[in-house]
């Protein structure tokens, strides 16, 4: 299911009321573009992650993309994200490690890699990143982690 498909309704008031949609980035929900600041939008050229080069393209994209359910990280996968400030992307290769990043990955055959370093989360550490799986088709935000 497309996230156009789950929202359509929200998505269709909102045009109905003003003509173009805004999301909140702090509480992920959809609203009008005159109900947020720019610098607030999930949509906005500076902070969605996948800049497709204007407000309205990255609403596109983001309508045509798979609905993905939101992801529960433990307590203690959020103090470790917070303990790693510099850390910005989180994955799990394809043989379970988990794998932290300063630039965003690209996933390949058996891994991701990043031209920026990296550093593979011990398991011995309490935090287990369960959500996190080789299957994702994009790295996960710290953000989104955090719950931010």
């Amino acid at each position: 299911m497309k996230n156009k498909e789950k929202f359509a309704k929200e998505i269709l008031d909102i045009v109905c009321k003003c003509g173009e949609v805004a999301m909140d980035k702090d509480t992920m929900r959809l609203q009008a573009c005159d109900e947020t600041k720019c610098e607030n939008c999930y949509f906005s050229e500076q902070r969605y992650p996948l800049n497709t080069g204007s407000c309205a393209r990255n609403f596109s994209h983001w309508a045509n993309s798979e609905y993905k359910e939101k992801k529960e990280f433990s307590e203690a996968d959020k103090a470790y994200v917070r303990a790693m400030d510099k850390l910005n992307w989180f994955v799990r290769d394809k043989n379970g490690d988990v794998v932290a990043f300063v630039s965003k990955p690209v996933k390949s055959q058996n891994c991701w890699g990043s031209l920026r370093y990296m550093i593979s989360i011990r398991h011995g550490s309490s935090a287990t990143f369960e959500p996190l799986s080789w299957e994702d088709e994009e790295p996960t935000h710290r953000n989104e982690i955090l719950g931010e």
